[in-house]
């Protein structure tokens, strides 16, 4: 005989963010209730949320013994959040998230050397030794070569 499996538990919940615990990055989701109302905020490790959407609620398959364990694969989307105003703060913040998190990862990507400071430093070494006539003719020449500019009948 073929065991009937009794339906899975379920639990809607809304996506409020990401934020980072310890080195890892995670996604934060609230309780929702029918009344339209956000409950106890519940922390995930990102791994697999990969079309989640911060501000839309998700039912999730819950596990039976766990009820704080959800099944990442079994997400299905329910709506966008019905408070918008509440929503359009979370997509803002996690944009904001996002950014930094790419500064951060683009600021590792950096060698430590500061190459072009290295090779301006003459310049600029000129640039304080002289007096303002000859810092502003510094200046003209370097925009003029940034823009390619010819200053004057020789250079072009």
């Amino acid at each position: 005989m073929a065991d009937s499996k009794a339906p899975a538990a379920t639990i809607h919940l809304v996506c409020t963010g990401k934020i980072r615990c310890q080195k890892e990055l995670c996604w934060t989701f609230r309780v929702t209730f029918p009344e339209a109302q956000a409950g106890a905020e519940r922390i995930y490790s990102q791994k697999n949320f990969n079309n989640v959407r911060v501000g839309h609620e998700y039912t999730f398959d819950v596990d039976p013994n766990e009820p704080t364990r959800i099944y990442v694969n079994s997400a299905r989307w329910l709506r966008v959040w019905r408070d918008q105003k509440e929503a359009a703060v979370w997509q803002t913040a996690t944009a904001a998230f996002d950014t930094e998190e790419l500064a951060r990862k683009q600021e590792r990507q950096q060698t430590s050397r500061r190459l072009p400071f290295e090779l301006l430093q003459p310049i600029r070494d000129l640039y304080w030794r002289t007096n303002s006539a000859g810092r502003l003719a510094i200046e003209v020449r370097v925009l003029a070569y940034l823009r390619l500019v010819p200053i004057n009948s020789e250079e072009s």
